[in-house]
């Protein structure tokens, strides 16, 4: 798993490194919108909690389960 990781460059999302860019920018017309940035960095985020919670044991797992982050998990 740590290797695909890294392999990605995504290693930041486990270790904290990667921060969320903030949800909502504001818009040329001053409306807030959501970020697409923030959108794409979730969208990687989720895929690396997926895989860690499908691949460790159900002892850790019961531990890691709610939590809401790769870095968190």
């Amino acid at each position: 798993m740590l290797s695909a990781v890294r392999g990605a460059r995504l290693y930041g999302h486990l270790t904290g490194a990667s921060a969320p860019p903030v949800t909502e920018i504001v818009d040329k017309d001053g409306k807030k919108v959501s970020n697409p940035a923030f959108e794409e960095w979730e969208a990687r985020d989720q895929k690396i909690l997926s895989c860690l919670l499908t691949s460790v044991s159900s002892g850790i797992l019961s531990h890691i389960a709610k939590t809401k982050t790769a870095a968190d998990a």
